[in-house]
């Protein structure tokens, strides 16, 4: 799964949460964050809902659509 970086930054804007804030509320290291902020790679589901529970949004409105 991808991530949509622009929905994941204003998300945090909307939690005022930083980078450390967010990975230890999702239970991610702060090295896997930087990586998806990177666009480096696709991640696991689990990631992805770990990070969307932890903001209190749907998965849906992170992933990136894929065609």
């Amino acid at each position: 799964m991808k991530i949509n970086v622009d929905k994941l930054n204003i998300a945090m804007a909307e939690k005022c949460w930083t980078n450390q804030e967010l990975s230890k509320k999702a239970k991610i290291s702060l090295v896997t964050l930087t990586m998806i902020k990177a666009n480096k790679r696709n991640f696991q589901a689990i990631t992805v809902g770990k990070i969307a529970k932890a903001l209190d949004i749907p998965v849906s409105e992170l992933v990136e659509q894929e065609d």
